[in-house]
């Protein structure tokens, strides 16, 4: 078995007893940085791939957290792309 195929299915495996938690989080949306915790290492390896000209998976099941993520390193990236901004 290909290893990006081995890798999905072990990581499927390992996060069946996951698929439907309960969160404290908000689990509807992206409310901005400010509720958004926890994700600095992932945020960094994402924001490191997209600059260097990278690509990356995103992998998760739903209501992890997956879309808030894309959308705080948006913002990241918006703010840095206004810093060098005149």
């Amino acid at each position: 078995m290909p290893d990006f195929a081995n890798c999905i299915l072990q990581f499927v495996k390992s996060n069946l007893q996951i698929m439907n938690p309960t969160s404290p989080f908000p689990t509807t949306g992206y409310y901005g940085p400010k509720y958004f915790c926890n994700r600095k290492i992932e945020t960094q390896n994402i924001l490191s791939m997209l600059t260097g000209g990278e690509s990356s998976l995103l992998l998760g099941f739903r209501r992890l957290g997956k879309t808030a993520l894309i959308r705080h390193v948006m913002g990241k990236i918006t703010q840095r792309l206004d810093r060098n901004l005149p």
